[in-house]
């Protein structure tokens, strides 16, 4: 368990990453929890303290949550490709519960089965297709599968994946060569919709842009508007409430709306002070049983390397990191809150 990280700075993360040059082979994070992640930093602060009447504020180029003060990640890859997440749980994270920056489509990067909750963006990925300078410029995925993962109560978005060169309307797309995403659940992505919150916000912003639209010109903002958009992704994913044991995303969106936009991070991520197992599935829960019990090759021939069999209670795998029907105990669940 990463917690309470980034105390004291900003641009950091529970656990962070940095390859530079060089990137990883068979690097596996399975069944970690990033949680309270502040990235508390002054300059932070001031920003979110600019009132929108200011002469220079510009809602187009500001992208941060104003009631967050916070600008860090829950596990943050910076110019690190090749990594496999699967089964991880990030929650009340001040910025994106999972981010890679940078080089991600290099080399293999699966993301499978993690939970993102209670954050500003739950997945962020803004990839750089020179390099930095580092070799060969890379214009498409080498292997990339984002899959069987919950994004829930993501205030900006659920997904948000740019390219660095000047990606509009799709040319260059974002999701160009082995790209595969799908069997993914989506609750309450993008639900701050109050005046100076944030921009471009819902499901997923990857840079497309229709000047007919507000909210940015985001067109997909929506599952519907996505699936439109980029028809051979996200077949199979849902729009609805997953059904958590302990904590309901309508619910907290609902109460974050009520607040006063300058309310502090502290009681941001205070009052959601619950256990990671409050995000186990009940046994209604559209996420039960939605995705094949057997991994992608890839992922799979790592798991075996390290001796790992992933656990299934039912007929097939669950969406997220908790199967349904799990009886935890007090020792599995670690430290004490």
């Amino acid at each position: 368990i990463f917690e309470w990280t980034c105390l004291l700075e900003s641009d950091c993360g529970g656990l962070k990453h940095w390859a530079g040059d060089f990137g990883f082979r068979d690097h596996l994070l399975v069944g970690n929890v990033y949680r309270n992640i502040v990235g508390w930093s002054y300059s932070i602060q001031m920003q979110n303290f600019i009132p929108t009447t200011w002469p220079y504020y510009n809602p187009v180029d500001r992208k941060f949550w104003r009631m967050v003060l916070g600008y860090a990640y829950g596990s943050y890859f910076d110019f690190a490709p090749g990594s496999y997440h699967f089964r991880n749980i990030a929650y009340n994270v001040a910025h994106s519960c999972f981010h890679w920056t940078a080089r991600i489509a290099e080399s293999e990067m699966y993301f499978h089965n993690n939970l993102a909750v209670n954050c500003y963006s739950g997945f962020a990925s803004d990839w750089d297709v020179w390099n930095g300078g580092l070799g060969t410029p890379t214009t498409q995925h080498k292997s990339t599968s984002i899959q069987g993962n919950i994004f829930a109560a993501t205030a900006l978005n659920g997904l948000n994946m740019f390219r660095n060169d000047n990606q509009q309307n799709g040319q260059p797309r974002s999701f160009e060569g082995n790209f595969v995403m799908d069997y993914n659940l989506w609750s309450q992505a993008g639900y701050d919709t109050r005046s100076d919150s944030v921009y471009r916000r819902g499901v997923a912003d990857i840079n497309y842009l229709d000047t007919s639209l507000s909210n940015g010109g985001n067109p997909t903002s929506t599952l519907a508007g996505l699936q439109a958009k980029e028809p051979l992704v996200s077949v199979h994913d849902q729009s609805a409430n997953p059904g958590f044991t302990g904590f309901n995303p309508d619910v907290w969106a609902n109460s974050i709306l009520t607040r006063t936009q300058d309310a502090t991070l502290t009681s941001f991520l205070t009052d959601n002070d619950i256990d990671w197992t409050a995000y186990t599935l009940t046994a209604g829960s559209p996420a039960v049983d939605q995705v094949s019990s057997t991994l992608p090759p890839m992922l799979q021939t790592v798991m075996q390397y390290w001796g790992l069999t992933p656990e299934v209670v039912g007929t097939q795998m669950d969406l997220g990191p908790l199967e349904s029907g799990i009886t935890w105990t007090a020792r599995m669940k670690g430290p004490k809150r």
